[in-house]
């Protein structure tokens, strides 16, 4: 048998092994026993409200395109749904849950294999790459931890690699539609496409000369090749663009999805140079650990290799695309530190594709290099070193499927909202709820079909005022963090003419129950 089918063969079941570990560890994420964040609860309010009542347009206040939560709802419809004992279409929290994640889990099993594929379309010649890239992609805790999530990031990341890996092999159309559906999942996935533009330019076809390159293309046209190809690329986003504001003006009673997005995205200001330190911390401490313990070493590599690949070999292929991808990452980054975007570390995950193919990049040329100048004995003990880092890494990566990571971490302050919910759900119907701090995560978690009022108060004043003016005689309760310091509220609700009794803490919430003070005759 020829031996290279046997390293085929080899390279493969490797490929394959490294998606299954993978896939392993998505799964366990999948079944943790953990709680939305404020976000996934609301995106997964809207799945459920269509899943259940039927409300395919998803009326409300909705800042992000449809992909995504029309794939949560799915899955809801067919993974939880049920008739429950009152003839009532419903399902449990948990269900809710399980099915809302489902999508994104399945996702991010794909991107690795994925990943691998777009390594060895980046770097045909370095079968090792793919290796690497599979590994670090499956094992890496910044990753896990955002893989099984409501969240739209969850389809977002995989639709964009797709995008890159069609715009690699030199197929605009296709990658042009990757990138269509990744901003339908959400709008960020457009910072994937002057990635996808000049990966296509200088690695679809990476032995023809520039000026030749897309001449053959062009013909049928009229127009030079490049732009052709830049025109299929981006064609598909420019149609979806207007057929989701066709579907954002059916939706009945909402505000306007691309308005409402600015109003909550924009931020509308360079940072101020009080904030240069604390905001460069924020984004710089997700990323040293995001490939656990041996990922400052292979930070710190990248600069050098690509100073040594612009000096040694700068006209090759592979260095062409090291550069295209450490000057998309510096960019991404000076962009989200030097203007005031919200400094959530799942921002990152756009940055993640480039970042991996770099780590995996730059150890192999530390390998290269030691071997290289130190000899055979030095580079025996580093692939030690390296296989030590491995094993760090995988058992990062179990922390991680367990929810014992600092990635992610806004999920385990709700672990008591499931006994809220339903605390609250006990309570008589019309009841009034006062929800100052919970509103997305006990629109959810109360359930389709809650009967009681909950409303909103922006202020303890404003809270106390429209309370004493409301005539209605149903019960009210004051629900809140356990954290949160109730006291300007209690107060100013004992000045309005309110007594307050606290009937429930558990589980880092309590709750109060307001009852209008007996007057004086």
């Amino acid at each position: 048998m020829p031996s290279t089918y046997v390293g085929f063969r080899w390279r493969h079941f490797l490929y394959i092994l490294i998606v299954l570990i993978g896939a392993a560890l998505r799964i366990q994420a999948l079944t943790v026993d953990v709680r939305f964040t404020p976000d996934e609860a609301l995106f997964a309010s809207f799945a459920r409200d269509a899943s259940l009542r039927g409300e395919w347009l998803m009326p409300g206040d909705l800042d992000k395109p449809p992909l995504t939560l029309y794939a949560n709802a799915l899955s809801m419809s067919l993974f939880a749904a049920h008739t429950n004992a009152n003839g009532v279409l419903d399902f449990t929290p948990r269900q809710g849950e399980f099915a809302a994640r489902l999508p994104a889990a399945l996702a991010s099993i794909i991107q690795i294999a994925l990943m691998i594929a777009l390594a060895r379309a980046l770097y045909p010649h370095d079968d090792r790459v793919a290796l690497w890239t599979g590994i670090f992609t499956a094992l890496s805790p910044f990753i896990i931890a955002y893989s099984a999530t409501a969240l739209t990031d969850g389809l977002m990341l995989p639709f964009g690699v797709l995008a890159m890996l069609y715009a690699a092999k030199g197929r605009p159309l296709y990658a042009g539609i990757a990138l269509a559906l990744a901003f339908a999942a959400k709008p960020q996935g457009l910072y994937f496409a002057p990635l996808c533009i000049v990966l296509m330019l200088i690695v679809s076809t990476p032995n023809t000369p520039v000026g030749t390159r897309y001449s053959a293309s062009a013909a049928d046209t009229g127009l030079p090749g490049p732009y052709k190809h830049i025109l299929l690329l981006i064609a598909p986003t420019l149609i979806t663009l207007p057929l989701i504001s066709l579907w954002d003006s059916l939706r009945p009673n909402s505000p306007d999805l691309w308005a409402l997005a600015a109003a909550n995205n924009n931020p509308a200001r360079l940072i101020r140079s009080s904030e240069l330190i604390p905001r460069f911390l924020d984004w710089f401490q997700p990323t040293y650990i995001f490939l656990g313990a041996g990922t400052v070493i292979l930070l710190a590599a990248i600069p050098l290799m690509i100073a040594f690949r612009i000096r040694r070999d700068a006209r090759t292929h592979h260095a062409a695309v090291d550069l295209v991808l450490v000057t998309f990452v510096l960019i991404f980054y000076l962009v989200h530190w030097l203007i005031a975007f919200n400094t959530y570390d799942r921002y990152l995950l756009i940055a993640a594709p480039a970042l991996i193919l770099l780590c995996a990049r730059s150890g192999l040329w530390l390998w290269r290099i030691i071997g290289h100048y130190f000899g055979v004995t030095l580079k025996a003990e580093v692939a030690l070193v390296g296989a030590a880092l491995v094993l760090a890494l995988f058992g990062a990566g179990i922390n991680a499927a367990r929810a014992y990571t600092p990635y992610n971490d806004e999920r385990l302050r709700y672990v008591g909202i499931i006994d809220l919910a339903a605390e609250l759900n006990a309570l008589p119907t019309a009841t009034i709820i006062y929800d100052h701090w919970l509103g997305w995560e006990l629109r959810f978690y109360m359930g389709a079909w809650a009967d009681k009022r909950r409303v909103y108060f922006p202020t303890p004043n404003t809270l106390a005022q429209a309370a004493a003016l409301d005539p209605d005689l149903a019960p009210r309760y004051f629900p809140m963090p356990a954290h949160q310091a109730p006291e300007v509220w209690l107060d100013a609700l004992r000045e309005a003419g309110f007594a307050s009794t606290r009937i429930y803490a558990q589980g880092g919430f309590v709750i109060y129950r307001l009852e209008r003070a007996a007057r004086e005759s």
